[in-house]
């Protein structure tokens, strides 16, 4: 009699939901958010929902997550778990979701201000049929993620993926099919237990049904968030375990974001520093972002050149000397005719303005996000007007800001403080040129008065 207690506790609780549901539709959530079936021929489904979320522009890395389905408990006793079978597609166990490299990004409404990758499971009962399990019962599971599944991406500085720490309980309710031939699944309740980053979730009851529950409509609210977030490196980096070595700026191409200068025009001055300042900002998805980003002034042959000149200078490593721009905030720095500027460790989908202070040479930008213009070269301000980019965003490779800075001969026709200097020259002239004529007159005039007498 003892031993039967948990069984018929089992089945009074099957008769209380069946009392609750008598109306109920297919396979539907009864008033307590389990899923009940109409007869045994209304399959119950449940799937697992994986969301990789990433900041804006971000391109979807090779990765694959893996999820472990464990028995717990059957009719309430934890020992005997090996009677239990092996959910999953594959039949043991686990579940597994990949993502292919460059995939699009889509942007549901619920995921709204980042890029967001949604991909859905098989149904994990797959493999029911009516001897799938060995008797009626409640059968209890926990479903987890794995961490670690991704060796390179885990291994690499440059990269930032978090795992999901989020766990369910599947308690699958399983009766005798009425015409003897096995079990069904009678019911389901799944219990959402633990939200991603590990805190409480209150043991709430969602609905695992793939295709349908989720806010958006079309997948299974059993769902696991894992974000990635990663700054731009070369594809063979010289030392994977050393981020400055995976970035060296003198490389074109490598680094975050690059701001270079160019003068040109017959009165372009080529050797003055032109006065800037930008302002970047981390995305919201990285965990630990930078207090500063550390940027290298290099010149037109790939030299790192920074100098005091250009800037506070922050330090010295491998590649020379850089300079610390701080995060979220204004920082100035100068740059004269072919340099630029390589920002080395912002992350893509950082977001960033790059000003240039005004100055006597008539400055126009152009902004390339991705390796595509998104602000066109002829965005330009007058002499003695600031220019800057707008709210701009850090994408996949290539994102450059290129301003050019032009002074031109200016046109002799009138008397400004621009032209004064040519001005007094041609009045010189003219001066001098009437001076000889007054003086020639008057010798000539002399010379005349003389013969006459």
């Amino acid at each position: 009699m003892k031993k039967l207690k948990p069984f018929l506790a089992v089945l009074l609780g099957l008769t209380m939901s069946a009392v609750g549901v008598s109306a109920a539709a297919a396979a539907g959530l009864n008033s307590d958010n389990v899923l009940v079936a109409a007869d045994e021929t209304d399959l119950i489904q449940a799937a697992i929902t994986k969301v990789l979320e990433m900041p804006a522009g971000t391109a979807i890395p090779a990765s694959q997550f893996v999820y472990t389905v464990t028995p717990v408990s059957l009719d309430g006793d934890a020992t005997q778990t090996a009677a239990m079978p092996k959910l999953g597609a594959a039949g043991d166990g686990t579940v597994t979701i990949g993502f292919a490299p460059g995939a699009a990004a889509v942007t549901p409404a619920l995921y709204s201000g980042d890029d967001a990758y949604v991909v859905e499971s098989g149904d994990l009962f797959a493999n029911m049929s009516p001897t799938f399990f060995p008797h009626a019962g409640v059968y209890v599971y926990e479903v987890a993620e794995k961490s670690g599944t991704n060796a390179v991406i885990d291994a690499d500085p440059n990269q930032e993926l978090t795992y999901s720490q989020a766990k369910y309980t599947l308690n699958v309710y399983v009766a005798n099919d009425p015409s003897g031939t096995g079990t069904y699944i009678y019911a389901l309740g799944t219990a959402y237990n633990l939200k991603d980053d590990g805190t409480s979730a209150g043991d709430v009851k969602v609905d695992p049904t793939p295709g349908a529950a989720r806010q958006d409509g079309t997948h299974s609210d059993m769902a696991f968030t894992n974000t990635y977030v990663h700054t731009n490196g070369p594809v063979d980096p010289d030392d994977p375990a050393n981020p400055l070595a995976s970035l060296d700026p003198r490389v074109p191409g490598n680094g975050a974001l690059t701001v270079s200068k160019t003068v040109t025009g017959a009165l372009g001055n080529k050797a003055a520093y032109f006065d800037l300042s930008a302002t970047i900002t981390a995305p919201v998805l990285q965990k630990n972002p930078p207090a500063v980003y550390r940027a290298y002034v290099v010149d037109s042959t790939n030299a790192v050149v920074t100098s005091d000149s250009n800037g506070t200078v922050a330090g010295t490593d491998e590649f020379g000397s850089y300079l610390e721009l701080t995060r979220a905030a204004a920082t100035s720095f100068k740059l004269k005719d072919g340099q630029r500027l390589v920002v080395m460790n912002a992350a893509v989908g950082s977001t960033y303005t790059v000003t240039e202070l005004a100055s006597d040479h008539a400055p126009s930008v152009a902004v390339t996000t991705a390796g595509a213009v998104t602000t066109p070269a002829t965005s330009s301000a007058s002499v003695n007007n600031p220019l800057d980019t707008g709210s701009q965003h850090v994408g996949e490779p290539v994102n450059t800001v290129a301003f050019t800075n032009t002074r031109t001969m200016p046109i002799l026709t009138g008397l400004t403080m621009d032209n004064l200097p040519f001005a007094g020259l041609v009045v010189l002239a003219v001066g001098a040129l009437g001076a000889f004529v007054v003086v020639r007159s008057r010798k000539t005039y002399g010379r005349g008065r003389m013969a006459a007498v």
